[in-house]
């Protein structure tokens, strides 16, 4: 192993040495602050949820710079990050995801799917009821709203109405739904508790769900 090459030089006298040694360890205690520094700012800004739609690439996404989890929006270059949600409302904004034509916002608050306008305004409750509802997913026309709702996948319209239990599979959890383009299809995540094992599935409107590594029926 290669020894310090200023503390080995012999003509270092005991105090210089001292004196170095202490600079070393500020050196190290320095470059340990830095890294926890970046990493402390990597939480706080939490993941990007989308961009909005069109040419100015505004970022949608989740911090908890404010005490909080809440939903900001900012310019490409990170400024004008501006808060949406209401701080003052107790318990975490999270999961943001915008709508494809850019004027709603879908998040998560309080167990509970939330829709707003993308200037933040208009806030309304999509499911209020006593079920953990996370996970909101846009359909490609921005008609409607894939979400988990406690151990299965769910679809609503976006006003809350006409929500239908996709998969209905009590001893199995589904989740991360994605719709395709054309809005025919949803793949998502699942978990068999029991079995312990994970699996991409596609299913259709009619509710028929396969393994995405066999053929279509």
């Amino acid at each position: 192993m290669e020894r310090d090459a200023d503390l080995s030089v012999p003509h270092l006298n005991r105090k210089e040495r001292k004196e170095m040694t202490k600079k070393n360890h500020f050196r190290a205690i320095a470059m340990i602050a830095m890294v926890a520094l970046a990493v402390s700012l990597l939480i706080l800004a939490g993941p990007a949820g989308a961009t909005f739609p069109g040419t100015s690439g505004r970022i949608l996404f989740e911090s908890s710079r404010l005490g909080q989890t809440n939903v900001f929006a900012m310019n490409p270059d990170g400024t004008v990050a501006t808060l949406l949600t209401n701080v003052n409302d107790n318990g975490p904004k999270e999961e943001p995801g915008v709508s494809p034509d850019g004027s709603k916002i879908a998040y998560v608050f309080g167990r509970d799917i939330w829709v707003m306008n993308s200037d933040g305004s208009g806030p309304r409750n999509l499911t209020n009821d006593a079920d953990s509802n996370d996970e909101p997913a846009w359909s490609a026309d921005g008609t409607r709203i894939a979400f988990s709702k406690d151990f299965d996948l769910f679809t609503m319209n976006v006003d809350g109405t006409g929500k239908t239990n996709m998969t209905n599979t009590p001893i199995e959890q589904e989740s991360q739904a994605a719709f395709s383009p054309d809005g025919s299809q949803i793949a998502y995540n699942r978990s068999g508790c029991a079995r312990r094992w994970e699996q991409l599935h596609l299913q259709d409107e009619r509710r028929r769900h396969w393994h995405a590594n066999q053929p279509y029926p």
